[in-house]
This record gives structure tokens, sequence and C-alpha cells, in this order.
């Protein structure tokens, strides 16, 4: 019995470390980390996360992420930024956390923000840039560990998108975040070849205001 528990075990552990090289290795090569070498866009998808932590302080994260999505305006690598995110909850709105961000920190214009209010998951935002909002090149922002699943997921939804990494936040104030990414990634994996997991919620489309 005890044999047989701990092939288990060893099946499950592998099964979850060829789930992270798969993704990683397929997204060679479409993740940056330099503003300069990264090509340009004319939207950005902005992935979402709390702008605070459970203790009431700001989420690291979100503020690189914000960062990163300024940077890359700023530098006229994107034009029009797409910020997805979850508002299943009252006092929970991501999207317009971004976007408040975005202007009040960044002086990025209002007319060059949409707000995704459907991003629950991010399979959610990612199908939802092409289904809802017609973009199939784009560029994602997020953290770099969780950059690699979702050019995984856009590549293998059709589209051609590359990734910006946000500045790296310390391990002690990630480390959970990157624990949940080594099994989301075998979730990403589940979606597209197995599940075939679609968006929870579409819609009808939106055509993007950029000049």
């Amino acid at each position: 019995m005890f044999r047989v528990l701990a092939a288990a075990v060893i099946a499950v552990a592998v099964f979850i470390f060829l789930c992270n090289i798969w993704i990683i290795l397929s997204s060679f090569g479409r993740v940056y980390d330099n503003p300069a070498a990264i090509p340009a866009n004319k939207v950005a998808v902005v992935l979402g996360t709390s702008k605070y932590v459970k203790t009431g302080v700001l989420n690291k994260h979100f503020q690189n992420r914000i960062a990163a999505a300024a940077e890359l305006y700023r530098k006229n690598k994107i034009r029009h930024l797409i910020v997805s995110g979850d508002n299943a909850e009252r006092w929970h709105d991501e999207p317009t956390d971004m976007k408040n961000a975005l202007i009040d920190e960044y002086g990025i214009p209002e007319k060059d923000i949409t707000r995704d209010y459907a991003g629950f998951r991010t399979l959610d935002s990612i199908v939802r840039a092409k289904k809802i909002f017609g973009q199939n090149k784009f560029t994602i922002v997020s953290d770099g560990f969780h950059n690699y699943r979702a050019v995984f997921l856009g590549t293998n939804h059709g589209m051609d998108v590359l990734a910006y990494s946000s500045q790296d936040v310390p391990l002690r104030q990630s480390y959970k975040a990157k624990l949940r990414e080594i099994i989301a990634r075998v979730k990403a994996i589940l979606d597209i070849y197995i599940l075939k997991t679609e968006p929870a919620v579409l819609g009808a489309p939106v055509e993007l205001q950029m000049q």
C-alpha cells in the first residue's frame, strides 16, 4: 500500500513538473522584461489583481503591474490599455482601481483605457480580449511568473501575443502567489487540452476607441 501511495505521489509531482516546463517552453521568446526590446503593439491587456492585500497595505503586484503598463505607454510601445479584472463584489473592483491608478499616478489619458469587468481568471481576460474587444494581437502586462501562462493561453486560442513583465516582487511578499502559479499552470493545461474551458462571461462585442 505504501509503495502504491508513493508511486502515486511521484506520478502527480512529475505531472505537475512537466506541465510547468511545457508552459514555460511553449512561451519562450514571447516574454520580455526590457521595454526597449519588446515590439510595439496597439493594445495591452493588463491582468488584474487586488490593490490591497488582506492586511490593508498596498499590493506590490498591483503597483508594479500598473507601473509596467504606464512604462509601455510612455515609451510608445502600446496605444491603448485594457485593464481586465474581477469586480464580482461591491468593494472589490480591480478594473476601476487599475484605471484610476493609471490616470492619477501616471497621467495616462482616460480615453486610452478600457475596463474589462469580467476578467475573473487569466483565461477569461485573455480570451475576452479577442472575443469581446476584437484583439487578436496584443501585449500582456503582468508579473513575469504569471506571463508564461497568459501567453500559453493566448497562443493556444490562436492569438499573436507577447508579454511584458513587471518588476519582480521580493520572495517574502510573493512566495504564495508563485506557489499558486505552479498549480494554476496545471489547470491551464487541463483547460486547453481536456476541458476546453471558455470564459465565464462573454457578451456583445465592444469596439475600442483608438485614434
